[in-house]
């Protein structure tokens, strides 16, 4: 044991003892109480990957390129209401974050696992759409092309995920579709 050792331990001792104490409050009533917690969701939220918004005419055969180059085919029967009507002749408000790196999935606190299964992820996205009076749309069919940063000789699969967990994190699905739409450029 070196004459540094005691002088790290007193050290890294105070500094948990600190920390203990510090997330405790006062109350009113001069008892301590624990400093309610935010849940991860709201950890996350300032670091997440900005959306980019793009308008589209609905009807219309569509392509359009994110700031990452994600590419996005949208036909004229792609945009729908909640009772599956084809829109048409209004606008649609896209919303659409590209996640590529891994700090960025760390960042939106996106995990890449299905079921039991890590996933070796090539990127993915969140898109949502909205009309101007912010109904929500529904998008179905539409194509989707992804940049690849290096050749890859596995082919890849296309996941679909949930936000249905609380803390933002999804839950990924093998589409059954088998690259129907999709390509790699």
């Amino acid at each position: 044991m070196n004459r540094k050792t005691p002088a790290i331990l007193a050290i890294t001792i105070i500094f948990i003892a600190t920390l203990f104490f510090s997330c405790l409050k006062k109350s009113n009533n001069n008892t301590t109480t624990p400093v309610n917690y935010i849940n991860i969701s709201q950890l996350f939220t300032s670091l997440r990957t900005p959306s980019q918004l793009i308008k589209v005419w609905a009807g219309r055969d569509t392509m359009i390129f994110g700031a990452e180059s994600t590419m996005l085919h949208f036909y004229p029967n792609s945009f729908r209401d909640v009772n599956n009507n084809i829109l048409t002749n209004q606008w649609i408000y896209l919303e659409l974050a590209e996640i590529y790196s891994a700090y960025d999935m760390i960042s939106n606190h996106i995990n890449t696992t299905s079921g039991d299964t890590i996933l070796q992820s090539g990127g993915e996205i969140n898109l949502t759409a909205t009309t101007v009076a912010g109904q929500t749309v529904y998008i179905k069919p539409y194509g989707i092309g992804f940049k690849e940063s290096a050749p890859n000789s596995q082919e890849m699969q296309l996941y679909y995920g949930n936000n249905n967990n609380p803390d933002s994190s999804k839950g990924w699905i093998q589409s059954n579709i088998s690259a129907l739409g999709t390509t790699a450029f």
